[in-house]
């Protein structure tokens, strides 16, 4: 399939937006409606002698609790999805998907731009069922709300879209846009240069005659929803300082000519007002007033576009539709269930006024025309006199208004409206003013959430397809979006390697709200599980905290502040710290195939300078000793074999010198001699080998060193790679280590100081 005559895809245009008036006139009349504006028109009104016309708000309050519904479930989470790499099999990976989770959602989170794109998105799936985002661009990750009257889609079309092969979707270009967009620095060669031109000129020259104003209905005419918004906003006038715009259509289509298949585009401009009713045939000029013969491409290029569908548009369903399969044009919305309801309860609502005004009329019965006039002068007060001749219409004589009826239909109204829109709200109808139980009240909660739940999880798995793109945008390289750019280096620079910025190893999953947007079933689950907090083991008892300050706080940053993520352990830092008491027994730990060195390293050296720390304290055994011995013997023989990698050496080196550090604390230990139980002969032979030990320990701290000072002159003089990660582990762990040794020494010398004080107090 290939399009190129500008005058065939404006005709293909045409007939779609014939097809969908009929649609975008009843999507105008449920926007009137939840908009506030009255059941009749004037002319109805005084046909039908009606004087109250207002709209009672029972309809824009249901679907504000929709929205409501809606906002909780997509804005209380943390972010919006987590990312998950289901093909990474480094010891590392719930680390890189913490950082790819945390960095993509921070981006998001912060966007005022994307957050009212989904603001519009929830809006309108409320109101008809579909709404579409769309992104203007290739490369930038925020796609833009549009309305369901914008985009025209053939009739016939699948929820799916498997049967959508062309679409188009109406735009607005000012001529500082369009300008911007085909006569940049590096323009898209598939913008037209004449037709941009006249396009620009046409623009000046509306604003040189004043004309303004004029083109506003023109290109609203065969929209009703837009004309509906216009009124909405400008009170049905038309501001004179609107810049007149340059309108137009983007035409999608999929084709599989030539090398490459896939979805490619051209822009056309829209037409004028052209007729009170909307003929079979687009009209003969287009916006500028060029013939149909004269027309050419606003922007056309034989380049794919696009691969798939999801690049370009996607689109959120609410439907309520009963018929399979679902089609696009029958989705069925809250705001079409609610409509004739609404409506009706409306007017009935304005006659029941009506009836109540007139019930407080008095009405008189008078004898012949003369008395008329005399009503007009009776001034009626309390202990007032009634002239003779003039008699009160009593009640009985009065057309009586059958209240049971007129108050059973407003019930079966409410109740009607109540009840279709259950699956959108979270909220319970008060009804008699009997006090319930708090399992009565529970249950209500749970059975409205079970029918939100089931709403909010197409929702999701419709908005799964959105990330999934947002996710494939975030990972392009050299991207013009400055967001991008930034993403991807804070991402490298927190370690995560190049490979692993790659979409298509990402699976996306929406982040789900606990008790689906409902705040007291959220606030029931969260005291459930902290009941049972106990029974779980530390990490998942954080993690119920912090589930638990959120679901009370509805403060995402503050959860974080008071219940801070703890870092997971990895599988070899695990398997390192259970192999070092293995070490300290005095028995040899074989290397592992595939193990991280680095994790290894710290793991061990962590617990040496925690061993030493205690016997510095306790005073030490030979066997204690011999212990250390071991475990930094088996360290030394891990960094040499890190050495052997000329990316690590700076980083083995710095390992060394630390190792260094705690073998000089080691040599310098209190060895426990007690002299009353050992003959002299025994004694002589614990400090010879003490001594031995210590020595074996000082000459093998120097053969290291030795051996690393030839390994870093032999290695290349420029080699200049900074520390990772794990050297900063180590130092903050150093640092905190002889931190606590000096409060240990400090709490040790007060509580000698106060044992020798109650001794004296005790001798006295």
């Amino acid at each position: 399939m290939k399009f190129t005559d500008a005058s065939l895809v404006s005709s293909i245009v045409w007939q779609m937006r014939r097809a969908d008036y009929l649609r975008g006139v009843n999507r105008a009349a449920i926007d009137r409606l939840f908009n506030g504006a009255p059941p009749l028109t004037e002319a109805e009104r005084e046909a039908q002698q009606a004087y109250t016309n207002v709209n009672k708000l029972s309809g824009p309050k249901i679907a504000a609790d929709a929205r409501r519904t809606y906002s909780q479930a997509f804005f209380k989470t943390k972010y919006y999805f987590n990312v998950t790499l289901e093909d990474c099999k480094d010891r590392k990976r719930i680390e890189y998907e913490s950082i790819l989770t945390r960095e993509i959602g921070r981006k998001m989170k912060r966007s005022m731009k994307y957050f009212e794109a989904i603001r519009s998105q929830i809006g309108t799936v409320v109101l008809h069922g579909i709404s579409p985002v769309f992104w203007g661009d290739s490369e930038r990750w925020c796609p833009k709300a549009v309305s369901p009257g914008d985009v025209m889609i053939p009739s016939g079309t699948y929820l799916t879209m498997d049967n959508l092969n062309q679409f188009a979707v109406w735009r607005q270009f000012t001529p500082a846009e369009l300008r911007k967009l085909a006569k940049s620095k590096t323009p898209d060669p598939g913008w037209q240069e004449r037709t941009v031109d006249q396009s620009i000129q046409w623009c000046e020259q509306q604003i040189e005659r004043g004309n303004m104003t004029s083109i506003l209905p023109a290109r609203d005419l065969y929209a009703p929803e837009r004309m509906q918004e216009w009124i909405k906003e400008n009170t049905g006038l038309y501001a004179s300082d609107i810049v007149p715009t340059i309108d137009a259509w983007e035409f999608y289509y999929y084709s599989d000519e030539g090398d490459e298949c896939g979805w490619r585009r051209c822009i056309v401009l829209d037409t004028p007002y052209y007729a009170p009713t909307m003929p079979d045939n687009p009209p003969e000029k287009d916006l500028i007033g060029r013939e149909r013969k004269e027309q050419q491409f606003l922007y056309y290029s034989d380049k794919v576009y696009a691969r798939n569908l999801s690049e370009i548009i996607h689109f959120q369903f609410g439907d309520a539709s009963s018929v399979a399969p679902y089609r696009y044009h029958t989705v069925r919305s809250l705001g079409w269930l609610l409509y004739s309801t609404a409506h009706l309860e409306n007017r009935l609502f304005c006659k029941r006024v009506d009836s109540t005004f007139e019930s407080l009329m008095q009405y008189f019965r008078v004898s012949n025309p003369e008395d008329k006039e005399r009503v007009t002068k009776v001034d009626l007060h309390h202990l007032g006199v009634v002239p003779e001749g003039l008699n009160f219409v009593t009640p009985q004589e009065r057309w009586q208004v059958n209240h049971t009826l007129v108050n059973e239909t407003a019930g079966e109204l409410r109740q009607s409206m109540i009840e279709t829109a259950a699956q959108f709200r979270e909220g319970r109808e008060g009804g008699a003013n009997v006090e319930k139980t708090a399992t009565q009240v529970m249950a209500e909660v749970n059975s409205a959430n079970a029918i939100v739940g089931a709403m909010l999880l197409q929702a999701y798995q419709y908005a799964n397809q959105q990330y999934a793109e947002i996710a494939r945008r975030f990972c392009i390289e050299n991207s013009v979006d400055p967001d991008v750019r930034d993403f991807r280096a804070r991402v490298l620079r927190a370690g995560v390697p190049e490979e692993y910025l790659d979409s298509s190893r990402w699976r996306v999953d929406a982040e789900q709200a606990m008790g689906a947007g409902n705040k007291l079933l959220q606030i029931a689950m969260a005291d459930k599980l902290m009941a049972a907090r106990t029974l779980y083991d530390p990490q998942s008892q954080r993690e119920i905290l912090h589930i638990y300050t959120l679901a009370n706080t509805d403060d995402a940053a503050l959860s974080d502040s008071l219940v801070p993520s703890m870092p997971e352990s990895s599988d070899t830092a695990h398997e390192a710290d259970q192999s070092f008491a293995t070490l300290l027994a005095g028995v040899q730990v074989r290397p592992k195939k595939g193990e991280n060195q680095i994790e290894v390293i710290q793991a061990w050296m962590a617990g040496l300078v925690q061993r030493v720390q205690l016997l510095q304290q306790t005073g030490a055994e030979t066997s204690d000793l011999a212990g250390l011995q071991n475990a930094m013997g088996a360290t030394q023989q891990r960094i040499q074999m890190l050495a052997q990698d000329d990316a690590q050496v700076q980083l083995a080196k710095q390992f060394e010198n630390d190792l260094k550090q705690i073998a000089d604390a080691a040599s310098q230990l209190r060895v426990n001699t007690p002299q009353q139980e050992i003959d002299p002969e025994t004694q002589a032979k614990i400090q010879s080998t003490t001594a031995q030990a210590q020595n074996k320990m000082q000459i093998r701290s120097a053969e290291a060193a030795q051996k690393m000072a030839i390994k870093n002159v032999s290695a290349k003089q420029d080699l200049a790679i900074q520390r990772s990660r794990a050297q900063v582990e180590i130092q903050k762990q150093a640092t905190q280590l002889q931190t606590d040794l000096l409060e240990q020494g400090m709490r040790t010398g007060q509580e000698m100081r106060h044992a020798e004080l109650a001794a004296s107090t005790e001798d006295r």
